[in-house]
């Protein structure tokens, strides 16, 4: 078993995180939902999985980013690689990629490594560099950052792309890993040479997965480069959201207004109204 994977590692982080959660809990304890002495608890004694149902137990209240930090780390211990990578994404979007640690940082690069969102690992570990530089975990298992670079040197083609296109269709129930495949697409299809246009089923999928997890400006972003007619206005549409989520209630009104007007589509139209509606109240 490589090193990244070994038991004896993942006791040690297991160590290092419930060390974590208990001190921060101490310094802030309204900071999260979760019942921390039972996720310690579960920690210690290498019940990952009980573990991750004792800090989503606390998102049923508020889906606070700290909660899910908790269960991304829980689930990777637990070797649930996809379902870690989700719960990751989710915690930074909401607002917690600031609060991850070293050891944070390092299971969620290994998280994404499993699940083949390779470049994707590749940033996380660079994050860890930076952040922690004279952290023993910056230089460790070098197996794991020499494995991603080589998996990144073998190159892209038409069918790693599309692998990645039909991951991200099967992971809509999970938001967040849908929207790790979708950047990592967008990496990977960027060293192939793709152009914006060729990737705008992809955008519209990410500015989606990002407004369900409440990030109207990462979604923003996305829509930028897709047309506003694309699907017949649902990219304009969007836009409006995207705006609305912001808090930019003028802006997403004039945008929706212009999908209302427009669009041939009657669920477009439908939904613009019905938006515009809302608003208005």
């Amino acid at each position: 078993m490589p090193a990244a994977y070994s038991p004896l590692l993942a006791a040690a982080r297991a160590a290092a995180l419930a060390a974590f959660v208990l001190s921060t809990a101490a310094e802030d304890p309204s900071a999260t939902t979760i019942d921390e002495s039972r996720y310690v608890a579960c920690i210690a004694a290498g019940d990952y999985p009980g573990a991750a149902d004792a800090a989503r137990a606390g998102l049923a209240d508020r889906h606070d980013a700290r909660s899910w930090a908790y269960v991304a780390a829980a689930r990777a211990l637990a070797g649930a690689h996809r379902e870690a990578a989700d719960a990751f994404m989710r915690a930074e979007c909401a607002g917690g990629a600031g609060f991850f640690d070293k050891n944070m940082l390092y299971l969620r690069a290994q998280a994404l490594a499993r699940v083949k969102a390779n470049a994707r690992a590749r940033a996380a570990l660079a994050v860890l560099s930076d952040r922690y530089p004279f952290s023993r975990l910056a230089a460790k298992d070098e197996d794991l950052s020499l494995r991603i670079d080589q998996r990144l040197a073998a190159g892209v083609d038409a069918t790693n792309l599309n692998w990645y296109r039909a991951e991200i269709a099967a992971a809509r129930s999970e938001p967040g890993l849908a929207i790790e495949y979708g950047e990592e697409f967008l990496l990977l299809s960027a060293r192939a040479g793709q152009t914006s246009t060729d990737n705008s089923v992809v955008r519209f999928g990410l500015a989606t997965a990002y407004l369900q997890l409440g990030s109207g400006g990462r979604a923003t972003t996305h829509l930028a480069s897709i047309p506003d007619d694309y699907q017949d206005y649902r990219g304009v549409l969007l836009k409006g959201m995207a705006r609305y989520a912001e808090g930019q209630i003028a802006e997403a009104s004039e945008q929706v207004a212009i999908a209302a007007a427009r669009t041939t589509d009657p669920y477009v139209r439908q939904r613009a109204e019905r938006l515009l509606g809302a608003w208005r109240r």
